[in-house]
């Protein structure tokens, strides 16, 4: 069905065009640059709960030019206030020459809480300015960015009552939507067994199992503070990748900034140190999957099938 824009419109989607055209149509000289959507905090609770209890969002993030023109929306994640999207690409191609004589190009992420009609109430808004992201295909932020979601100024306070929390996105330069993205895992393929021309016929007879595997406890991961030399995974320099370091500084959080966290120093296991890491850069070291009960299989021998050669 689609979703509606402000006015209650469907918006089809698109897909990224072979650089930027402006409002006559003619594709302009412009840089690439890549942005990763990453995560957002302490979202507004959209969704009210039977008797105003609890309650929360269904988010997902719209990006769109000032013009109007419609880039990417994000999965949506269902049931959280604190999305975590991990790596969301969009390439982006910015425009080199600058209109002093219109209204200054800028790029919008509005986070929207979905409905059964598709988008609900909204959320907040981060802008970047057509400047700074020129700036920024030439030298990318090193620890990626987090903003303060923001109000619309020409809409009602009705449709901004909502507006609250951060939104987390990256950047990586030129146009390659894999950069520094995580490997598929390879499927193993398995071969019945084969010896020559002789192959070994068997009849299950009775599949045993052990006791069950252990109960898997929840934890929430944004809530975890890391101590000094703990293990944990990072993202060096704000590179979508996630990477394996130790803890070497604790660093207060800054009271003076709301929704603020307290940043890390890491010494990478590849040899690099980082200073001032922030937390949502950081997660705790994946723990291995408990073993999966066991299976016995008792087998009889029906016999064996020789080829004539």
């Amino acid at each position: 069905e689609g979703f509606k824009n402000e006015e209650g419109e469907k918006v089809a989607e698109e897909e990224e065009e072979e650089g930027f055209k402006n409002e006559e149509g003619v594709v302009v000289q412009s840089k690439p640059i890549t942005m990763h959507i990453l995560e957002a905090g302490n979202l507004a609770k959209a969704d009210t709960a039977l008797f105003g209890m609890g309650g929360s969002s269904d988010p997902f993030v719209e990006v769109k030019w000032s013009t109007g023109k419609f880039m990417h929306r994000t999965k949506v994640k269902n049931d959280t206030q604190d999305p975590v999207w991990e790596d969301e690409v969009v390439v982006l191609h910015i425009p080199t020459e600058i209109n002093t004589n219109k209204a200054e190009l800028e790029l919008h992420l509005d986070v929207w809480d979905k409905d059964m009609s598709g988008k609900g109430e909204f959320l907040g808004r981060v802008a970047f300015t057509q400047e700074r992201l020129l700036e920024w295909c030439e030298n990318p932020p090193k620890r990626g960015v987090e903003e303060a979601l923001g109000k619309v100024m020409t809409w009602n306070a009705a449709k901004n009552k909502l507006v609250q929390g951060t939104l987390a996105v990256g950047f990586t330069r030129g146009e390659d939507e894999d950069a520094d993205s995580p490997e598929m895992l390879k499927k193993k393929m398995k071969h019945a067994p084969q010896l020559g021309l002789r192959y070994t016929v068997y009849k299950a007879a009775e599949v045993v199992e052990n006791s069950a595997a252990p109960e898997i406890v929840d934890i929430d991961e944004k809530s975890l503070v890391f101590e000094i030399g703990e293990k944990i995974m990072g993202r060096y320099r704000g590179r979508p990748k996630w990477m394996s370091g130790v803890v070497l500084k604790v660093n207060k959080r800054n009271f003076m900034v709301p929704n603020s966290r307290e940043s890390y120093d890491i010494l990478y296991d590849h040899g690099a140190r980082e200073k001032g890491v922030p937390r949502y850069h950081i997660k705790s070291v994946p723990k291995p999957e408990p073993p999966r009960p066991q299976q016995r299989l008792r087998v009889g021998l029906i016999g064996v099938i020789e080829e004539e050669r």
